[in-house]
C-alpha cells in the first residue's frame, strides 16, 4: 500500500498507470509464485518479457525483502543441507520439518518481491537502466540492505529495538517524499485520513443495513480495540456475528488514517476532544521505532526494550493490541491460574496446566503447589519465537478444530488470522465500560466540588453557598445523583463476585452489565450525554 502511494507522488502519471496495471495483473494471476518457482528451477523463458525482467531483478540484487537477508552462515547450512539430502542422510520427519519451512519462507518470498519486481519491471519498461531500476525496486519501501552507520547510540537501540534502523529509514524517506513533492505527498495522506472518517461510518451503515439478532451489533465495531481500529482498513463482513476484515496499513499512513477516525469518533460521541487530540498526536509514534498506541497505550509496556516486552505485557495483562492476555479481577485472584485462561487458549495446554494443578494438591477453586497459567505461557511462547512461534500455535490449533469447537475461530488459522478480526469474550461490552468509566469520573468530580463546597459553608464561608446553590441545580448534578446510586448497586455487585461460586459468575457479569445500560438509558432520558452504547441485556 505504501509503495502504491509512494510511486503515485514519487512518478508521473504514465508511470503510475503502467505500475497499476502490472502490479493489479500480477496480484491477480498469482505471478511472483510462479516465477520465483521458474527461477528456482531454472526453466525462466528470457524471451518472455517478465521472465527476462524478473531474471535481471534477482541477478542484479532487486530482492531485498527481510526474510532474503542471508549471512554466509545461511549459506553453509544451506550446502549442508543439500550434500546431505544428495547423500540420502536426511530422514522423513526433517524432510517434512524443512519442507515445513521451506514452504512458508516462499510465500513470504513471493510476497515480499511482488512489490520489488513490479517497480522494477515498470522502470525497465519506461526505459530505465538496470542499475536504475534496482534502485527504484530496492528503495521503493525501506530497503534492508541499509544498515545504518551505528552512530548516535544508533548500534544500542537497534539491539533494544526490534526494527529501529528500519524505522528510522522509513521516517528519512517519508521526510524525502513531503520535502520534494509537498503537494502530491499532503494529497495522498489527505485521501487516507479521509478514508478513516468514512470507512468507519461506512461500516456502522452496513452493519444497521444487516440487521442482526443481537442488540449489540450495532457496537461490534466501537468494540474493537483502538489499536486495531486505528492501524488497519477495518471492514465489515455484513449478516456475520462481529466479523471483520482487516487490512493493515504501513506505519507511514496509520497517524494520518487514525486522525481520520478519531475524528469520527469524537463526531460520534466515543472519544472527547481532549483526548482525542493527545490520541492523535500519540498516534504518529506510529512511525517511530517506538509506538506509543500499542499495548492498549501503555507508556511503559511501548518503552519496554523488545527483549523483555512480553514480560511487560503480561505484568499488564494487554497485548500488542490492547487485548487481555488473561482474565484477572479482583474477584478472581485466588482462583487456579488454568481457570483464567480465555476461551481459545491452546487446549493441551489448559489440560496439563489443570492436571499439574491437581496433581500437586489443588482442584477447579484452591490452587496446587505447581499452578500456572496457559494464557501466559502460550504468550511467552508466541513472543520470544515471534513468526516461527505464532504459525506453530496456530497450525496446531487448526487441525484441533476438526475435534474442538472452541477452537473454530478464524483467528486460530495461520496467515488468516492477520486479515481477519471478530468480537470475542475479550473486547465484548469494551466500549460500554469505556464510557461508563469516563461518566464516573464525571460523577467523583462533581462529588468532590459538592463535598468542598459543603465544608467551606460549614466552615463559615457563607459565599460557597451561592456555588453549592447553583452546583445543586445544575444538569451535572442530576446525572451525578443518577450515576452515583448505580455505581453504588454496581460496587456492591463487583464485590460480591468474590464470594460467589465461579460457576455462577456470569450471571453476575450480566447483572452488572445490564446495570450499565439501564443507567445509560437513564441518561439519555435527561438528553444531556451521548447516546449510550447499546449492549446485550
Amino acid at each position: 500500500m505504501w509503495a502504491g502511494t509512494a510511486v503515485a507522488i514519487k512518478e508521473n502519471k504514465d508511470y503510475v498507470k503502467k505500475y497499476t496495471g502490472n502490479i493489479t495483473r500480477a496480484m491477480l494471476k498469482a505471478k511472483l509464485p510462479q516465477l520465483l518457482a521458474k527461477f528456482q528451477n531454472g526453466t525462466l523463458d528470457k524471451d518472455v518479457e517478465i521472465e527476462r525482467y524478473f531474471d535481471e531483478f534477482i541477478r542484479n540484487g532487486g530482492e531485498t525483502g527481510f526474510t532474503q537477508l542471508n549471512t554466509v552462515e545461511n549459506y553453509k547450512r544451506d550446502i549442508k543441507r543439500f550434500v546431505k539430502e544428495a547423500q540420502g542422510r536426511r530422514n522423513i520427519p526433517k524432510k517434512a520439518w524443512d519442507g515445513l519451512w521451506d514452504g512458508i519462507e516462499f510465500m513470504n518470498r513471493s510476497a515480499e518481491d511482488t512489490t520489488r519486481f513490479m517497480v522494477y519491471m515498470t522502470s525497465r519498461q519506461m526505459g530505465r537502466d538496470v542499475a536504475r531500476s534496482v534502485w527504484d525496486a530496492k528503495e521503493i519501501t525501506v530497503n534492508f540492505n541499509k544498515k545504518g552507520s551505528g552512530g548516535l547510540g544508533a548500534d544500542m537501540m537497534n539491539f533494544c529495538y526490534i526494527f529501529f534502523n528500519a524505522a528510522i529509514q522509513s521516517m528519512a524517506n517519508f521526510g524525502r517524499l513531503m520535502y520534494h513533492h509537498p503537494a502530491k505527498t499532503m494529497a495522498a495522506l489527505t485521501l487516507f485520513s479521509s478514508a478513516g472518517f468514512i470507512v468507519p461510518m461506512m461500516n456502522l451503515a452496513i452493519i444497521a443495513a444487516s440487521g442482526g439478532d443481537d442488540d449489540d451489533d450495532d457496537n461490534a465495531y466501537w468494540d474493537l480495540p483502538e489499536w486495531v481500529r486505528r492501524s488497519n482498513i477495518v471492514l465489515y463482513i455484513p449478516f456475520t456475528e462481529k466479523g471483520f476484515i482487516t487490512i493493515p496499513l504501513s506505519h507511514e499512513l496509520r497517524p494520518f488514517y487514525g486522525m481520520g477516525e478519531i475524528a469520527f469518533s469524537c463526531l460520534m460521541g466515543k472519544e472527547n476532544p481532549e483526548e482525542a487530540l493527545k490520541k492523535a498526536a500519540a498516534g504518529f509514534s506510529g512511525m517511530s521505532p517506538v509506538d506509543l498506541t500499542g499495548n492498549g497505550g501503555n507508556i511503559a509496556v511501548n518503552m519496554t526494550p523488545t527483549i523483555g516486552q512480553p514480560f511487560a505485557q503480561i505484568i499488564a495483562n494487554t497485548d500488542y493490541f490492547g487485548k487481555p492476555i488473561y482474565r484477572r479481577s479482583d474477584w478472581n485472584e485466588l482462583d487456579p491460574e488454568w481457570t483464567k485462561a480465555y476461551k481459545g487458549t491452546s487446549s493441551w495446554l489448559v489440560d496439563c496446566t489443570r492436571w499439574l494443578n491437581e496433581f500437586t494438591g489443588g482442584d477447579n477453586v484452591e490452587s496446587g503447589t505447581i499452578d500456572w497459567n496457559p494464557a501466559i505461557i502460550e504468550h511467552l511462547f508466541e513472543g520470544y519465537f515471534g513468526g516461527m512461534g505464532k504459525t506453530l500455535n496456530k497450525a496446531q490449533k487448526t487441525l484441533e478444530m476438526m475435534w474442538n469447537e472452541d477452537m473454530r475461530e478464524w483467528r486460530n488459522v495461520p496467515i488468516m488470522s492477520s486479515f481477519y478480526q471478530d468480537g470475542d469474550v475479550r473486547t465484548d461490552g469494551s466500549q460500554l465500560n469505556r464510557e461508563y468509566y469516563e461518566i464516573v469520573e464525571e460523577m467523583k468530580e462533581t462529588e468532590h466540588l459538592f463535598s468542598g463546597y459543603k465544608k467551606q459553608i460549614r466552615m463559615g464561608a457563607a459565599e460557597y453557598g451561592e456555588k453549592l446553590d447553583e452546583l445543586v441545580h445544575s444538569e451535572v448534578f442530576k446525572r451525578y445523583r443518577l450515576v452515583k446510586g448505580y455505581n453504588n448497586a454496581i460496587r456492591k455487585l463487583t464485590d460480591a463476585m468474590e464470594r460467589v461460586d465461579p460457576t455462577k459468575r456470569k450471571d453476575v457479569e450480566t447483572a452488572i452489565l445490564n446495570l450499565k445500560v439501564e443507567m445509560f438509558e437513564k441518561l439519555q432520558e435527561l438528553n444531556k450525554i451521548k447516546e449510550p452504547s447499546k449492549t446485550r441485556k
